[in-house]
């Protein structure tokens, strides 16, 4: 027999990235407390949940709204301080996907629910390279961002 304690409710699992956030836009926006990259990655994304059925002309979905929210939940759960601001880019299918290219890494990011995340590295200072899909466990998500953090301003302050 299974065991049933195991498995959680998609509302048990939403939950975790559950984080406070302000409902009121504007007071994030510029808000101290929040580093720059943050700022404009809120921006990024407001301006993205603005597009039309068909912004890409070849029938794209517009971004669902719900990715959007479960993107930022999941950001504010594993972003180092001084993460270095993604490219935010619209997928065809209404998702939002997260990009940096910088310090010889290569990470790329797509939010497909509360829960899961498709994910892509390649880090061609170590030869490591994957491809993967997250669920629970975001660990090797959030060590990917701070090498990248730890690579990119490593590189500023041997510049």
């Amino acid at each position: 027999m299974a065991d049933t304690s195991a498995i959680a409710s998609m509302e048990d699992r939403e939950y975790r990235y559950r984080l406070p956030v302000s409902s009121d836009k504007e007071s994030t926006f510029g808000d101290p407390y929040f580093p720059a990259w943050w700022t404009q990655s809120l921006q990024r994304i407001g301006l993205l949940l603005d597009l039309e059925e068909n912004w890409d002309s070849y029938g794209a979905r517009p971004i669902d709204r719900r990715v959007a929210y479960n993107a930022v939940q999941i950001l504010q759960e594993i972003a180092p301080a001084g993460l270095p601001v993604p490219a935010i880019v619209p997928t065809a299918n209404g998702r939002l996907q997260f990009e940096w290219h910088a310090g010889g890494i290569d990470l790329e990011f797509e939010v497909l629910s509360a829960v899961r995340i498709l994910a892509s590295y390649e880090d061609a200072e170590q030869g490591v390279e994957w491809e993967k899909e997250f669920d629970y466990d975001l660990k090797d998500l959030g060590e990917v961002l701070r090498i990248l953090t730890h690579r990119v301003h490593g590189a500023v302050q041997a510049a």
